[in-house]
């Protein structure tokens, strides 16, 4: 009877079932229900940019290179944000009509796709049960569900599904040496990159540190091989992209005092937040939540 139970319970279809319930309960319910959340100014910039896609794919041109907002002047931003986001959206639109059913399905199936993700990754590691705990800490985990809930950081939210499985096949391949977890690599990391830059680099660091810790160096050569191999093909898939960034990156001012107010700095940015100076009202309307924010991330170092 306890070998039963102990079979049912890291049965693939009982773990998967258990994910698709928490994506349910984290996503889907309380859009249904209460409806989306004032995301801001975020918010905003996402429903312009997956407008413009979707007004640009529509009349034939795939990839959009100007943007009708910034006081009818028009911006460029959206020549340096990956395109990946806006493109899902914009077909979604398509195909469910309306721009409310594209949002809740694509948050949905992107939780649903990140949750797998963990539960595939933590796998190689742990009991299938265990791999699907592990799965629902990552959908109820704070930082998450706050770029949905809070900020509305969509872009940022996908790279994070998209991550496990970049760790998935690094494992795959520091363990196995096969091609064909090279090639998962290759379409996990070139999604990352056309997703989030920010997310794209701190991924990059993880999996350089990770890697080092993982590889076995009696066959370090051969590994070797196979990972520089995903990333010459990445960055070849990608270029489109990246080649175009690079290049054009000196008509981004952000990075100018005159235009960033110092609200990217991070001289100030001490722990706990609320009791230090901000001029900008942004963070100090937020100081106190960041602060809760921070305590429960760190609570989940305790399991």
């Amino acid at each position: 009877m306890q070998n039963s139970f102990h079979n049912y319970k890291n049965s693939n279809w009982f773990c998967l079932s258990g994910i698709l319930l928490i994506s349910i309960i984290t996503i889907v319910l309380p859009i249904l229900l209460m409806g989306f959340p004032n995301g801001g100014p975020d918010m905003m910039q996402h429903c312009k940019f997956a407008l413009a896609y979707y007004d640009s794919i529509s009349n034939g041109i795939f990839f959009p290179g100007w943007v009708s907002d910034n006081i009818d002047y028009g911006s460029v931003g959206i020549r340096f944000y990956p395109p990946l986001p806006y493109y899902f959206l914009a077909v979604s639109k398509m195909i469910f009509g309306n721009w409310f059913d594209a949002f809740w399905i694509n948050l949905f199936l992107w939780m649903l796709v990140g949750a797998v993700g963990v539960y595939l990754f933590a796998k190689e590691w742990v009991s299938p049960f265990t791999a699907m705990v592990a799965s629902i800490i990552y959908a109820t985990m704070p930082y998450h569900l706050l770029q949905i809930f809070q900020y509305f950081l969509y872009a940022e939210f996908i790279a994070l599904c998209i991550l496990p499985f970049c760790f998935l096949s690094v494992t795959r391949i520091c363990l196995y040496r096969r091609w064909i977890d090279t090639l998962l690599f290759t379409i996990s990391y070139s999604l990352l990159i056309l997703t989030h830059i920010p997310l794209s680099l701190i991924g990059s660091i993880s999996l350089f540190f990770y890697v080092l810790v993982l590889i076995d160096y009696k066959n370090f050569i051969p590994t070797l091989k196979y990972l520089i191999s995903s990333l010459c093909l990445s960055l070849g898939a990608t270029s489109f992209y990246w080649l175009k960034v690079v290049t054009e990156i000196k008509w981004v001012a952000h990075n100018n005092t005159n235009f960033s107010e110092d609200l990217f700095g991070y001289t100030e940015w001490l722990f706990p937040i609320s009791l230090s100076h901000h001029e900008n009202d942004l963070i100090t309307n937020n100081a106190g939540f960041f602060d809760v924010l921070i305590l429960l991330n760190l609570l989940l170092l305790l399991p």
